[in-house]
């Protein structure tokens, strides 16, 4: 995390929200929540691109779906950071959906930071 806070490549910083756009005010909220997100990237020092992603999908395949699609022309995204899901145990098809995704992004030949926090 500390390179990524001294500039080096280029960051996006996705957060996908399970719904629908097609719902009354969704958009609206996907805005605000994304203006949250930079707000919260200008308080930790990290530059780049904010986005927020809504879909039906599960979260696997949300994930390696932003991970294909982001970038711009041949630069993409060679570190995906996701969270350590610490209560893992109890909440077992939730990790399957991370272990899942991992392996996606491996098969990618991209690396995964799994951060704790």
């Amino acid at each position: 995390a500390a390179q990524l806070k001294k500039g080096r490549g280029l960051n996006m910083v996705l957060s996908i929200k399970r719904g629908s756009l097609m719902k009354a005010g969704a958009y609206d909220a996907m805005m605000a929540t994304r203006q949250v997100l930079k707000r919260y990237m200008y308080r930790e020092g990290l530059q780049g691109f904010a986005s927020i992603a809504v879909t039906h999908q599960d979260f696997s395949d949300a994930v390696i779906a932003a991970v294909t699609h982001a970038g711009i022309g041949p630069i993409s995204p060679n570190i995906v950071m996701m969270p350590f899901l610490k209560d893992w145990k109890s909440r077992k098809s939730r990790a399957e959906q991370v272990i899942k995704t991992i392996q996606g992004i491996t098969i990618m030949k991209r690396a995964v930071v799994l951060f704790k926090g």
